[in-house]
């Protein structure tokens, strides 16, 4: 199976190659596809919701199985504590 990364960054798609070694998934990144990207305006509230952004918009534009993954620093302490969390620690 080939699956998408919607990420440029060659870090995070070697990263995450290596958590999926043992399966029988051929991942591969956008910078992959040789194809221009469409813009994706990061207008989500926190991580999800800006992954989710990037999923539908790469989906609409490639058509192919993907995954989003979206991480940041966002301005307050509660959104800061909570990316750094497990949940039993809230």
């Amino acid at each position: 199976m080939i699956l998408l990364y919607a990420t440029t960054n060659p870090a995070k798609l070697d990263s995450m190659r290596r958590v999926l070694d043992s399966l029988s998934i051929e991942l591969t990144g956008l910078c992959d596809l040789n194809l221009p990207l469409p813009d994706v305006a990061e207008t989500g509230k926190n991580p999800l919701e800006n992954a989710v952004l990037k999923a539908k918009i790469y989906y609409e534009a490639f058509h192919t199985p993907l995954f989003s993954c979206d991480s940041g620093l966002y301005a307050g302490y509660r959104a800061f504590f909570e990316a750094h969390c497990r949940d039993g620690m809230r």
